[in-house]
């Protein structure tokens, strides 16, 4: 059964990008929300992320947000300054933003910066990332299922469970279909010959869909 930390869910939409961070929210069947670091599980997939917001509709209805890898969104409080004749690695910069996000990295192929590198007190720690990737030395980052953060597209596989097409806009590649697994409709997976890009699962008690931009 879905559910957020154990809580069983009534009805929950999961927002699954193909880069940055995941996010869900989800209505409870009812009892106290959870909070803080959460397994959230929908359908076959589960996904470790945050509680960012508890809400209470009314005294049976309690509603949370939940996102993968939130510490990307801390602020830049203090500037970071890279100098060394030898140069700089990127694996040394992301180890210290990742320490700063507090969220767990899997380190990409490691590049030189140059004999400086600097990040300004300015924004928030994915704006430092977005920083390396425009300058080339890094591929865009995303956030797993289990909570860790990587660099570059995910590799995809061919979706074999059921996906049956309920509605077509081909002008908006856009796609609603009916699903029976969840973990199978992840962005970069081929569904009928193309990659999905960005995908928005929507699971009540009643049904479970789909909606997929390939």
């Amino acid at each position: 059964m879905s559910n957020v930390g154990g809580v069983p869910i009534e009805q929950c939409t999961l927002s699954l990008p193909r880069f940055g961070a995941w996010r869900a929210v989800a209505k409870l069947t009812g009892g106290s929300a959870p909070a803080g670091a959460v397994s959230l599980t929908v359908g076959d997939l589960v996904l470790e992320g945050t509680i960012l917001r508890g809400g209470l509709d009314d005294a049976d209805d309690p509603s949370v947000t939940v996102v993968g890898a939130p510490g990307w969104e801390r602020p830049i409080r203090s500037p970071l300054s890279y100098q060394s004749d030898g140069g700089i690695r990127l694996r040394t910069v992301l180890a210290e933003l990742s320490t700063r996000a507090a969220e767990p990295i899997e380190q990409p192929n490691d590049v030189s910066l140059g004999q400086a590198w600097a990040i300004p007190a300015v924004g928030r720690l994915r704006d430092a990332l977005a920083a390396l990737h425009r300058a080339g030395r890094l591929e865009r980052w995303r956030v797993d299922p289990d909570g860790v953060t990587r660099f570059g597209a995910r590799a995809g596989t061919e979706v074999t469970s059921r996906a049956e097409v309920l509605k077509r806009d081909e002008s908006l590649s856009h796609l609603e279909v009916g699903i029976d697994s969840v973990a199978d409709m992840l962005p970069g997976n081929i569904l009928n010959g193309e990659a999905i890009r960005r995908v928005l699962v929507h699971e009540s008690r009643a049904r479970r869909y789909a909606e997929v931009w390939t």
